[in-house]
């Protein structure tokens, strides 16, 4: 189901969405303001050639008190469907601590910026955080989106039937995808399920890979 949804998102119009200049440098420096940061000329030259990029990432943590912390942008090169198909610079991931009870609100804000929840994710390893992909919506400059319809979009969540599918499509779009080759439209090609017959709702048979 990954290759159906980077289908979706190469044959999506201005796919992939990465850094507009103004709107992405804007974003930069209401997070950097947040973290209370003051990069001098030459780290900020070098976050903006990242960001052009697509190769920045920007990151909080979240305490149970309900306090938001920004961090200093993080440079990786590795992405997601969600910044593959947003950009990076609308993508928010805010850590909770292993134990931590409190998860984060389905809405935050940064400065202008307004962030909306699309899902968490456990990392590998126990004690590990948990990941909490957030895509701004608007505020900073930013052209606004209803991220439902984008998500819908791409992702076609009123076929699911099965809520455990629905998670675990929601959780796909935060997990990694190859950057060396972007993707086309042209590079996919969607394939009928090949399910065995009668196998309809069991698990790992029924076309997704997901109980």
């Amino acid at each position: 189901w990954a290759s159906h949804m980077g289908a979706r998102m190469a044959a999506s119009a201005g796919f992939p969405r990465h850094a507009s200049s103004g709107d992405a440098v804007a974003v930069l420096r209401l997070l950097l303001r947040a973290a209370s940061y003051s990069p001098d000329e030459f780290a900020m030259l070098r976050l903006q050639l990242l960001l052009e990029r697509g190769e920045v990432r920007f990151r909080a943590v979240y305490r149970p008190s309900g306090e938001l912390r920004v961090l200093y942008p993080k440079s990786a090169r590795d992405a997601t469907f969600l910044t593959e198909h947003f950009g990076s610079h609308r993508v928010l991931v805010v850590e909770t601590k292993y134990g931590d009870e409190i998860a984060p609100p389905r809405e935050l804000a940064v400065g202008e910026l307004r962030y909306e929840l699309v899902c968490s994710k456990v990392r590998n390893g126990k004690r590990e955080p948990t990941a909490w992909h957030y895509v701004a919506t608007s505020g900073g400059g930013l052209p606004r989106i209803e991220l439902a319809s984008e998500l819908q979009r791409v992702g076609d969540f009123a076929a699911v039937e099965r809520t455990s599918k629905l998670a675990a499509r929601l959780e796909l779009l935060c997990s990694r995808v190859p950057t060396a080759k972007r993707m086309r439209a042209d590079l996919f090609h969607v394939v009928p399920d090949i399910s065995p017959a009668g196998a309809l709702g069991a698990a790992m048979a029924d076309g997704c890979g997901f109980a």
